[in-house]
Formats: structure tokens, sequence, C-alpha cells
């Protein structure tokens, strides 16, 4: 199972109807990649509203910014613009920023980034466009081949820390939980029939060593068994650095 892309909207309440529209013309695009969209119409009665959208905010590793004179005008939503900026700089999370109406964005601490949407090589604001679902569904097919490629690199990020976490088990001869996080990987990440045979050999192989030993110290015999199993393992879990 791939992990979840998530996502969150930060906007002005006084542009609910449009944030409402933008999030309806996500919809294929979270279908398709299987990411989620938050934004605070998700908070529930009864929940502290301030940490809950800090909780969500600090979790996406996508971040919308809906901008418009009441965005700038707003200082939380200014608040959640420098948050965003922040986490942009540290490599947590990409940033984009979608002009709805005509704004300063010029004045905002974004000029390095890429501002959708665009028309013959501009940004040309929503409220601009004669008919805004078209305006919405240029923004969606830019944010197509982004959104690709943030997901191949979130799970491409999760695959490698778990292979480190399985070769360090390796290296400590720690094979039983080596082969146990093996199994987990498969899963998860995806793996064919004949990666699960290779586990499975590589499981009975190490059981059949644990049986023989009977809590007795290893034999030079057991030793080099150990170190083939050991080798199925690695040998497994590259196949998803390829």
């Amino acid at each position: 199972m791939e992990k979840t892309l998530k996502t969150f909207i930060s906007y002005s309440h006084d542009n609910i109807e449009l944030k409402d529209r933008f999030e309806t013309h996500l919809v294929p695009l979270a279908r398709e990649f299987g990411f989620q969209v938050w934004s605070d119409k998700q908070l529930q009665p009864g929940q502290e509203w301030y940490l809950k959208i800090n909780e969500n905010f600090e979790s996406a590793a996508l971040i919308f910014l809906l901008l418009t004179p009441d965005f700038i005008a707003s200082k939380e939503c200014l608040r959640e613009l420098d948050m965003a900026m922040e986490m942009y700089k540290e490599g947590k999370a990409w940033v984009v920023p979608i002009v709805l109406q005509q704004c300063a964005w010029d004045n905002l601490k974004i000029t390095s980034l890429q501002l959708t949407p665009t028309s013959d090589g501009r940004v040309k604001p929503v409220s601009e466009w004669s008919d805004q679902d078209s305006a919405f569904n240029q923004i969606r097919l830019q944010l197509k081949p982004l959104i690709d490629q943030i997901v191949k690199k979130v799970n491409n990020s999760d695959i490698h820390s778990r292979i480190a976490e399985i070769e360090m088990l390796v290296q400590n001869a720690e094979l039983k939980q080596a082969l146990l996080r093996t199994l987990d990987t498969i899963k998860e990440f995806g793996g064919d029939k004949e990666l699960m045979k290779r586990v499975s050999r590589a499981s009975l192989t190490y059981n059949m060593i644990e049986k023989e030993r009977n809590g007795q110290p290893m034999s030079e015999i057991h030793w080099k068994k150990i170190e083939e199993v050991g080798e199925d393992i690695l040998a497994t879990v590259i196949f998803f650095t390829q």
C-alpha cells in the first residue's frame, strides 16, 4: 500500500465558495493519486480548531494557498503562508499559490514559486476567466504532473527508509525481524510471487537453522546458511530500488 499524500488548503472564509469549487475540481486528482485534501471544513464539533488546523497543516506534504485580497488582508492566512514557506525551505512540503482574484501577490514571500492558473504564459486569476470552471480545470491540468512527481517522491522516500531499516537488521544478524519487515514491505509496496517465494525460502532456512541449533551456539555451517538468508533478504529489497 502506498503512502497517502496529505494536502492542505489555506484560504480566507470570505472566499469559501471559490474554495469549495476548487476542491470539487481536485476530486479527480484525489481519486487518481489517492491523496487526502484537508481544510477547516473537516473540523468536527468539539474539536479545538486551532490545534487541529496546525496538526493537519504540519502533516501536509502539499499546501495550496488560495490568493485573494481577503487572503492577504487576513492575519491568519498570512501566518499560514509564512508557515508554508518555512516548510518549503526546509524541504518538508511543496507549496502551490493559486490566484483566485487579482491581488498584491507580488508583495508576498512567494515570488520564487510558480503561480497558477496561467494562460498564454502569464498568470490569469480565476476571476478573470469568462468560465471559472475552465480556470479550475486549467489548474487541475497544471497540478497533475506536479502531484504525480510528489507522490512518487513521497513513496520513494518511504521505501528507502524501510530498506535502510532492513539492511541494518541484516547487518546486526536480527534476521527474524528482517524477514518480518521484508514481508511487510512486499505487502505495503507491492511485489510479485517470486519475491514472496524468495522470502518464504529464506524463512524456511532460518527456521530450520533455529530448530537444528536448539538453543546451542552457531556452528560454522549455520553461520554460512545465515549469511545466505541475509543475502536473500537483501536481494529481495533491492527490487524496490529499481
